[in-house]
């Protein structure tokens, strides 16, 4: 008798349909189909205003993290000026939205880094969105990821 135990390399949603005859050795190998670094949808909203007030709270004042696209989240877009060479929380926010929510390829995924990857990717994104294609997440690209 085939005992399957839910857990973290075998989700229950997983292993339902699957019969004692199916399962072979080979099938012994953790699922993990998730991309990395991702953000959940619904959490987006939440961790945009953490990475804003990580990065430009001290500047433009803080954002209030409830998760919601009020009138001081939808303004603060407007602030958002993030290009090649940069290191941050923000970046890196991006870069998720990039290739979690837009289907776009990342090299090395959402790190926090913006180098020449990630500025090519930004480039697509500009040109299929009909945006003056500079390779800057500024407030126009900014708007079409958010």
């Amino acid at each position: 008798m085939l005992h399957l135990v839910h857990g973290i390399n075998y989700p229950l949603d997983e292993i339902k349909n699957v019969s004692a005859s199916s399962v072979t050795p080979t099938d012994n190998k953790p699922i993990d189909n998730k991309p990395t670094n991702t953000i959940p949808f619904e959490d987006f909203t939440l961790s945009y205003q953490k990475a804003y007030n990580e990065v430009y709270g001290a500047k433009y004042g803080r954002l209030v993290e409830d998760g919601l696209r009020g009138p001081a989240t939808r303004a603060s877009l407007s602030h958002i000026y993030l290009a090649k060479g940069q290191r941050n929380s923000l970046v890196k926010w991006c870069q998720d939205r990039l290739i979690n929510h837009k289907h776009y390829t990342i090299p090395y995924g959402a790190d926090g880094i913006f180098g020449s990857g990630t500025e090519n990717i930004v480039k697509q994104f500009q040109r299929d969105n009909g945006l003056a294609v500079d390779g800057i997440i500024g407030k126009n690209t900014i708007n079409l990821l958010f």
